[in-house]
């Protein structure tokens, strides 16, 4: 029953908790980043690309009370990884250009620059971790 609940709702979860930790300390840490890697590899259809829109666009609302155009370019980028990752003989590659581009993204927006190299590298360890949907 629990790990029913957590695979069905765990992201709902741990979206609540980035919004709320991001709307107050978005300029010290992003937890962004895992999200967008955890989304990354849960990924299951057009229902998790709207999901992503608009968590964007609450996650925009709430820390910058705006939709920032880097936001935007967020979700572009992970909508063009989803599509490209397909074409690669090793998913961990795009994975890591995927992780690479949204820190230094979100390091443009305004956050740290070394809290979010260092979330960014344990965001790395979700690959091994086994959430990739299969």
């Amino acid at each position: 029953m629990n790990t029913n609940f957590l695979r069905r709702f765990g992201i709902y979860i741990f979206g609540v908790v980035v919004l709320a930790f991001d709307s107050a300390y978005f300029d010290l840490f992003s937890l962004l980043t895992p999200y967008l890697a955890f989304e990354y590899l849960r990924f299951s259809g057009t229902l998790s690309i709207v999901r992503v829109m608009v968590f964007l666009i609450f996650h925009s609302a709430l820390c910058f009370q705006n939709i920032k155009f880097l936001h935007l370019v967020i979700f572009a980028v992970y909508t063009v990884f989803i599509v490209v990752r397909e074409y690669f003989l090793k998913p961990v590659f795009p994975f890591l250009l995927y992780m690479t581009t949204i820190t230094v993204l979100l390091i443009a927006e305004g956050s740290y620059w070394l809290t979010s190299c260092v979330i960014a590298l344990f965001s790395l360890f979700l690959w091994r971790s086994g959430f990739e949907k299969t």
